[in-house]
């Protein structure tokens, strides 16, 4: 069984952010509207019926 958080914790995805905002390849405001659409996607994802992430074209 795999090991599920229970929270968000900052990670490598964090210091990924900073730096691609450091380094000028986005604008905070990229990454502040990024965000919630990937928490969007992942929440999505995870809600979804197990038959519809096994579906593929026959």
């Amino acid at each position: 069984m795999l090991f599920r958080p229970r929270c968000a914790r900052p990670g490598p995805d964090t210091m990924v952010v900073i730096e691609r905002v450091q380094s000028g390849a986005h604008h905070p405001t990229d990454v502040a509207a990024g965000a919630p659409i990937g928490l969007a996607a992942a929440w999505f994802v995870r809600r979804s019926p197990r038959p519809a992430l096994r579906w593929r074209l026959s």
